[in-house]
């Protein structure tokens, strides 16, 4: 892979953390205010594969168009929640090496600041991690924004789910394997 110059890979980041960090901090939301669409790739034609999708109590029972919407939320919580992978920018030897890069190519005003930090990646977990885990985490469990979420779309849909306790631990884990699966999210 050819390396870009820093002043390109450096207008990489700062667009990557535009949109996708800034957004929550600015409350400047380019895709509510129609500046901005984010597609997720062959997400119609895996969204129409009903055979794969048949094994859910949730995804199977949805229509094409409610299954779009619900994964397409799920995965921008994962998106919004900056728990995204990239070999290329986001592993933290490659962001280490980076702003070195930038510190030591660019000139002020184009550079970092000197306190000024790139954002690591968050994870989303299942479990709680222990107090030294230097990762920076989100939960998916039941009382997390996304379990609520799910918890409130089966309601609002009438799905008979049990999502009391194991229930949920089922459908979370078979759901976040299943978009592993459709080649979306990585463990």
């Amino acid at each position: 892979m050819r390396e870009n110059p820093p002043h390109i890979l450096l207008t990489n980041y700062m667009m990557l953390e535009l949109l996708l960090t800034r957004v929550r901090e600015r409350n400047t939301n380019l895709e509510q205010c129609a500046l901005l669409a984010i597609e997720y790739e062959d997400l119609d034609e895996n969204i129409a594969e009903d055979k794969f999708w048949a094994v859910s109590p949730l995804f199977g029972v949805l229509d094409h168009a409610d299954r779009k919407e619900l994964v397409t939320t799920i995965l921008d919580f994962f998106r919004l929640e900056f728990a995204i992978d990239s070999e290329n920018f986001l592993t933290q030897s490659r962001i280490q090496e980076s702003e070195r890069q930038f510190r030591e190519s660019l000139k002020q005003p184009w550079t970092l600041d000197s306190n000024e930090k790139l954002h690591e990646p968050y994870y989303i977990r299942y479990q709680k991690l222990s107090k030294t885990a230097k990762l920076y985490t989100k939960s998916m469990g039941p009382a997390s924004s996304l379990g609520k979420f799910i918890k409130d779309y089966v309601k609002r849909h009438t799905i008979d789910i049990d999502l009391k306790k194991d229930g949920y631990w089922e459908l979370i884990l078979q759901t976040m394997e299943m978009l592993e699966q459709a080649d979306y999210l990585k463990e």
